[in-house]
């Protein structure tokens, strides 16, 4: 090794070390490793683990043998789907071995070898082996057609540098959801000795490929990282150095350490910036110095099948432990277990004991209540004397001392006594006697109400006959005899309630007793059972024994073999490796980017990016004339060419026609408020704004294509996540000139609950209760390594706030005024755009002097969490609404998200008002695979529910640099020009002409009540007297009408129609319950070589319920546009009752209710306090990674976690119930009240012309004149 080092260190040139660095590395690396010791050693392996039971983990091995053997250096091709894998294989082959297309395609490993050209396919047969077919390369795409049935694919092809022991891995794409497609990609990781990552330049730091990357890193896998199309690169836009920079800052930030990076293009070989010959010398240099990749991957791979068997050894052991920990009570009760068990002997001795001391003690209990008792107070024993006097001899009452008076009062006197008596015993002794006989009869288990009935029953009470018995006539009268015989019959009492008490609590008792001894038994088993446990457990810890020891033995073989005196650091040597090869590749391409960096500094490289552009151009003017092709049949055939102006045209025409009427109303006295409210209406119309909305994931090319409508690099384009908050583009004022930015920044509070919210994402439990400071410093702690994948984009967000706060902290929470330079920073630097919640950009087009306002929206899937929030209010509120997507990429997981939300709202909209663009469509390598992409597209937006979308495919670049040349037949190409006629169609035809509707609607009207004011004009006065009675009737019956009106009441069909759309609302969510649950619940996310698997569990459980949130918040959200609809639909046809009612008292006046404007949404926020669970009934699941995705575990919790989630969902959906009926109640009765309002102001003004046309204050001639202008307007407008 130190010979390596020496030749390495030494800097030699390239070609004039490269035979004896082979040759050293030969003789280090044999010199360590026997190669026929280490095969047989390998092929014993596999046989011990095919004896031990472990058929999968011998064909591992026997598969590494036979790597072994072979010597060849296996490399991995992985990324993301269409950033151009297979294109790379093809170039490094020399010809198109792959075929490479946009949608996403099987879940195949393919193999590519020398040999001679064919192709073997394996496939699965019916016995459940594999037979093998080999086929011409020629037949390869039509054979694979039926790629499930396939297990892998081996391409031979006579390539040259194959030829000197190298194999190419082709994988499926990363970012799949398929499970399949995840293990054939884990399959390929196993076998690879080195892993290239490939990207395309615009999705470089998706958080995809950053987890992805970071696992293979973690792995120990030599990782070349490859940004692929760099010929969409933009230099006006963007420097390729800032751009190159960004890339390293974000690999770094998520350390991840390539051994290179390369960028380069396929498309474009001349392009300046293009490192393609130095990452295919890279790949020559690793396979000419393959021995220390070809060494280290067959023992870190053997090791790996032994880890693997002893995980699956273990597994069974593992399994049977946590059934047992879980039978006793789990992981704590575990380590108490042995306590327990010592101390059972004396707890059941204990409860032996228990009965009798519960009765003594309820016996003592019951002994003081009835000794402390006093049941003999003053006023008693008055009531006593009184009694006893009256049974003294010659004891008479009254004047004539009759026999009936005095027995009389002697009872009266024996019935108080007897009250008083009863009524102290309820007092002293029966109020404290009940409820403790109550908690004595619940803890028997007895029915309490039942027992203390039963008990009060049987108490005894005092009667007279019990207090006349007792008294000694001839001693009655004396205070010591009162006072004794109180005492006596008091106790007497006492002992007849304790008695009585007696009897019903033995009873108990003995319940209690049975009860007991029903529990000593259970004890005494459970004691038993300890005793088995512990005897299990030291059965299972000698099984597992046995397995460590195999395990160890399997190791000493591998260290045995793999061992030398100078190869044993073998992981140094093949760094020392990755190092020269890397930094001989790698010269020419820091001596071209130092020469590059210095002509940025002078300003000299324009020129030559200028140039690649016009390269670009010319090498896909065939596949732009296809575009064309293709755009000709989304065209309208014989639509005229509409442009910007003409939306506005024809509002202007309808504007104009309004003044013009108001300028007529305002010659007739009566009418001067209806020609204000006409005049207000132009001036209304007039300053109409038509908002779009562009939504899509990052690097979709939203900007870019709103630059491309605008034709002019007015957003700022970058394929980093730029757009953090939303973006409106707007027409300049006075006081806010073009070019400049209104940026509003988010407040102090929503700032700090935005990075409390990131760090509880992050894992940081504590984190809700930090201040802005402490939040800020809390990011010093955490470093991606401890994150759970979901934790990282909110770890970007934190760190963008961190190296931002200095710099805008004197503007948190406040509106500044910025130029172009600041405005570009704040949208494109993650470190500003943080903290901005929304951006106001002003410029000055022919499409925002056209009234047009465009929202750029945050990117839906960006490396920053807050990307990913979808407002709602511009789906709602927006005229047209545009989702852009990229050819390549199309529907990323977060696309899917915002189309199920577009798909539910989307037949709630008054007309369909959602365009779907299929960006950088000038990727297509041919016509076919265009329509393709488009088919697909169609069909993926038909599984949301969005049926005939508008859909246009466009390149965005392309189109903008044509209406930059002012060249349209490039404009044409990229499929430009048939989007805009779609999208000016529906502005003119749709949009504006529903407003010109209103106004010319608005004009018809005033030219009805002019007719009407000359018809009653024209009448003679007998006609008026009449008329003025008829007119003064009909007022009274429209404004009966307009009561009834505004004492509609709906709530019952708006809670039936909440109450059924809720219902549906449920539902939807229980039939995608399986997809929240596999995107949280997944391998990436729960790992078996995580350090902190509860931490993993936690957040994946954390996650799920977001997402379920998040699904009924959006749900929630569609519903009540949905309740909105149905409101106005019932305010409608109620209106247009009144309508018919009251134009038919008012002949010739026809009245246009305004129309209704778009509700307030209610505020929604989900949440689901109900699910809630610890990591240790997680575990009950998760046992390890093989059990939890292979042995039903996942399958288990998913079947739990429904259950919970469909229980919490009916709580929340309930409490979801009760707030939209209120709120969409309260906005139905404000409507109608408000429309009731109007109304009566309107029909009252018409009323009030009407009868003065006796004040003889119209001019006939003027009236008829008004009516002629007015008229010319109405007929212009047919």
């Amino acid at each position: 090794m130190l010979k390596v080092m020496e030749l390495i260190d030494g800097g030699m040139g390239i070609v004039h070390n490269r035979d004896r660095i082979s040759e050293t590395l030969q003789s280090v690396i044999h010199s360590g490793i026997d190669s026929i010791s280490f095969d047989k050693q390998l092929e014993d392996l596999a046989v011990q683990l095919e004896a031990a039971g472990n058929s999968t983990a011998s064909s591992k091995m026997k598969e590494v043998a036979a790597k072994w053997r072979e010597q060849s250096i296996y490399i991995a091709m992985c990324g993301h789907f269409s950033a151009g894998k297979s294109t790379v294989i093809n170039r490094l082959s020399g010809r198109a071995l792959l075929p490479s297309s946009p949608i996403p395609t099987s879940a195949n490993i393919v193999e590519v070898r020398y040999g001679t050209s064919r192709a073997e396919i394996y496939r699965h047969n019916a016995e459940g082996g594999t037979s093998a077919e080999q086929i011409p390369l020629t037949q390869l795409q039509a054979a694979c057609r039926d790629g499930e049935a396939i297990e892998r694919i081996v391409l031979f092809e006579e390539v040259e540098w194959l030829r000197q022991g190298a194999v190419l891995l082709d994988t499926p794409g990363v970012d799949s959801t398929d499970d399949a497609h995840r293990a054939a990609t884990e399959s390929a990781l196993h076998l690879a000795d080195v892993v290239v990552y490939v990207t395309d330049y615009n999705h470089v730091q998706s958080e995809l490929n950053f987890t992805f990357a970071k696992k293979v890193a973690d792995a120990g896998k030599p990782l070349i990282w490859i940004v692929n199309q760099i010929d969409k690169h933009r230099e006006q836009e963007l420097s390729f150095k800032s751009y190159r920079d960004s890339v390293e800052a974000a690999l770094q930030a998520w350390n991840i350490a390539p051994a290179a990076i390369y960028y380069v293009s396929m498309r474009q070989p001349e392009h300046p910036c293009n490192e393609w010959m130095a990452a295919q010398s890279a790949l020559s240099l690793l396979v000419e110095h393959r021995a220390p990749f070809v060494q280290v991957g067959a023992v870190r791979a053997s090791q790996e099948i032994v880890k693997e068997y002893e995980a699956w050894a273990s597994q069974p052991i593992a399994e049977e432990r946590e059934q047992w920990e879980e039978q006793v009570g789990g992981k704590e009760a575990v380590q108490a277990l042995q306590g327990e068990y010592d101390a059972a002997a004396s707890q059941l001795e204990k409860l032996r004991g228990q009965i009798t001391k519960q009765q003594n003690e309820w016996m003592q209990a019951l002994t003081r209540l009835l000794r402390d008792a006093i049941l003999t107070p003053a006023v008693l024993r008055d009531a006593a004397q009184q009694y006893l006097d009256s049974r003294k001899p010659g004891f008479k009452v009254g004047l004539l001392f009759t026999a009936a008076k005095t027995e009389a009062e002697r009872e009266r006197r024996l019935e108080q006594l007897t009250a008083k008596w009863n009524e102290e015993l309820r007092a002293h002794v029966y109020a404290h006697l009940l409820p403790m006989y109550r908690t004595l009869a619940r803890e028997a288990g007895a029915d309490e109400r039942l027992s203390v009935q039963v008990l009060e029953d049987e108490l005894p009470h005092f009667t007279s006959d019990m207090l006349k018995q007792h008294v000694q006539e001839s001693s009655a009268g004396s205070g010591e005899y009162t006072m004794n015989y109180c005492l006596s019959r008091a106790e007497e009492m006492k002992a007849a309630v304790r008695r009585t008490v007696l009897a019903g609590s033995d009873k108990l008792f003995e319940q209690i007793s049975d009860r007991d001894s029903e529990l000593i038994h259970q004890q005494e088993e459970q004691f038993e059972h300890m005793k088995q446990q512990l005897a299990a457990l030291h059965q299972l810890e000698a099984r597992l024994n046995e397995v460590k020891l195999k395990v160890n033995q399997l190791q000493a073989q591998l260290k045995h073999n793999s061992s030398g005196s100078e190869a044993k650091d073998d992981l140094q040597l093949l760094q020392h490796v990755i190092h020269y090869v890397r930094d001989q590749s790698c010269k020419l391409i820091e001596a071209r980017r130092n020469e590059l960096d210095e002509q940025y500094a002078e300003g000299g490289v324009s020129e030559q990016m200028a140039h690649a552009d016009e390269m670009y151009i010319t090498s896909v003017s065939t596949d732009t004339k296809l575009q064309a092709e293709a755009a000709e049949g989304q065209a309208y055939a014989a639509a005229p060419v509409l442009e910007p102006a003409n939306v506005r045209s024809g509002i202007a025409a309808a504007v104009e026609a309004l003044r013009s009427t108001s300028k007529q109303l305002e010659r007739i006295d009566s009418m001067s408020a209806l020609a204000a409210d006409y005049r207000n209406k132009a001036e209304r119309l007039s300053n109409n704004r038509f908002t779009v909305a562009l939504f899509g994931a990052f690097s979709a090319g939203k900007s870019s294509f709103a630059n491309a409508l605008i034709g002019a690099n007015a957003l700022p384009v970058s394929p980093n996540p730029t757009t953090a908050a939303i973006n409106t583009i707007t027409a300049p004022t006075a006081e806010r000139p073009h070019g400049t930015a209104l940026i509003r920044l988010k407040s102090e509070q929503r700032l700090l609950e935005d990075m409390r919210y990131a760090l509880v994402q992050m894992g940081d439990a504590n984190a809700v209760h930090y201040s802005l400071e402490e939040a800020i410093a809390s990011l010093s702690r955490w470093n991606p390594d401890m994150l759970h994948p979901s934790g990282r984009p909110h770890y970007s967000f934190i760190q963008a706030i961190s190296t931002g706060y200095a710099h805008v902290k004197e503007h948190i929470g406040k509106e500044i005024l910025v130029e172009e330079a600041e405005y570009r920073s704040y949208v494109a630097d993650e470190s500003r755009s943080a903290f901005v919640e929304h951006i106001e950009y002003m410029y000055d087009c022919e499409w925002t002097r056209q009234g047009f306002v465009f929202v750029d929206t945050p990117g839906a899937d960006s490396i920053n969490a807050r990307h990913t929030g979808v407002a709602f209010e511009y789906i709602k509120n927006a005229d047209m609404i545009l989702f852009v997507t990229y050819y390549n990429h199309a529907f990323s997981q977060a696309d899917r998200q915002f189309l199920t939300q577009l798909g539910r709202v989307k037949d709630a909209f008054e007309m369909d008002k959602m365009f779907f663009i299929v960006n950088a469509a000038d990727l297509a390598a041919s016509k076919d695979e265009l329509e393709s992409v488009m088919t697909y597209v169609e069909g993926r937006l038909l599984e949301f529910g969005i049926r005939s979308p508008r859909l246009n495919a466009v390149s965005s670049l392309r189109a903008l640099e044509g209406k930059l040349a002012d060249d349209k037949a490039q404009i044409r190409a990229a499929g430009f020009e048939a989007f805009e006629e779609r999208f000016m169609s529906f502005a003119v035809n749709e949009l504006a002409a529903m407003s010109m509707e209103r106004a010319y609607a608005d004009i018809q009207r005033a030219h009805g009540q002019l007719q009407a004011l000359e018809r009653a004009l024209l009448s003679n006065a007998a006609d008026r007297e009449q008329q003025q009675q008829q007119i003064a009737q009909s007022w009274s019956e429209v404004e009966h009408q307009l009561n009834l009106l505004a004492e509609t009441d709906e709530s019952r069909s708006m809670t039936q129609e909440c109450e059924e759309l809720l219902y549906h609302v449920r539902q939807r969510i229980q039939y995608r319950f399986n997809d929240g649950f596999a995107y949280a619940f997944n391998p990436a996310s729960l790992r078996a070589d995580q350090s902190d698997l509860d931490l993993a569990l936690r957040l994946a459980f954390q996650d799920w319920r977001r997402h379920l949130e998040v699904e009924l918040t959006n749900e929630v959200l569609a519903t009540s546009l949905r309740l909105e609809q149905h409101a106005k639909r019932l305010i409608v046809q109620h209106i247009g009752d009144a309508s018919s009612f009251m134009m038919a008292r008012f002949e010739g006046y026809v009245y246009e209710w305004p129309p209704l404007d778009s509700w307030t949404t209610p505020h929604v926020e989900a949440k689901l306090p109900q699910l809630q669970m610890e990591v240790k009934e997680l575990r009950k699941w998760y046992k390890n990674a093989k059990h939890f995705f292979e042995a039903g575990g996942r399958d288990s919790l998913k079947q739990h976690l429904e259950v919970m989630c469909m229980e919490a969902m009916k709580i929340e959906v309930h409490n979801m119930q009760q707030m939209l009926i209120s709120h969409i109640t309260s906005c139905f009765q404000n409507e109608m009240t408000q429309l009731e309002n109007e109304a009566r102001e309107v029909w009252h003004a018409h009323y009030n012309r009407l009868c003065s046309v006796t004040s003889d204050t119209i001019s006939l001639e003027v009236l008829q004149d008004a009516i002629q202008q007015v008229n010319r307007q109405r007929e212009m407008s047919v």
